[in-house]
């Protein structure tokens, strides 16, 4: 289930990821602030079916003012290297509901494509909404 967590609790998430880490199914990397070294957000693979050789991406910059900076492009961007380069995995997946059109449009701009449509998943604010299933395989990615 996706909800809005604050940064406190977000750091909550990281700190407790450990265990998932040393079972070697989650790998949780910090989104940094390139000057300042200021966390702004978390960026991770998440349950990783190694036989399958698939993963879920999850990616959150807390900070709206590092919004549009190219930080969550370049934090995907450097994920999914390491998932394909590093890990060998095949497929690396997401999904995004339709009302985050930024989100859409950085997915796409690594060439994540759309998968098919889930369709009134959602609630939120009075309105139901659709999640778009995305991934992009290790072939399109080189």
């Amino acid at each position: 289930m996706f909800y809005p967590i604050s940064e406190v609790e977000e750091e909550e998430f990281v700190r407790s990821s450990w265990e998932k880490k040393k079972s070697g199914t989650d790998f949780i990397f910090a989104i940094d602030d390139k000057e300042s070294g200021q966390l702004i957000g978390t960026i991770g693979l998440h349950k990783i079916d190694w036989k399958n050789r698939n993963v879920e991406l999850g990616i959150t910059i807390w900070k709206k003012n590092y919004w549009g900076k190219s930080y969550g492009t370049d934090a995907i961007k450097t994920l999914l290297k390491y998932a394909f380069h590093e890990l060998n995995l095949h497929k690396v997946y997401l999904r995004v509901h339709d009302f985050n059109k930024r989100a859409i449009r950085y997915y796409k701009k690594v060439d994540s494509k759309k998968e098919g449509i889930l369709r009134e998943i959602f609630w939120r604010n009075g309105k139901w909404h659709n999640t778009i299933p995305m991934g992009i395989l290790q072939g399109e990615f080189e």
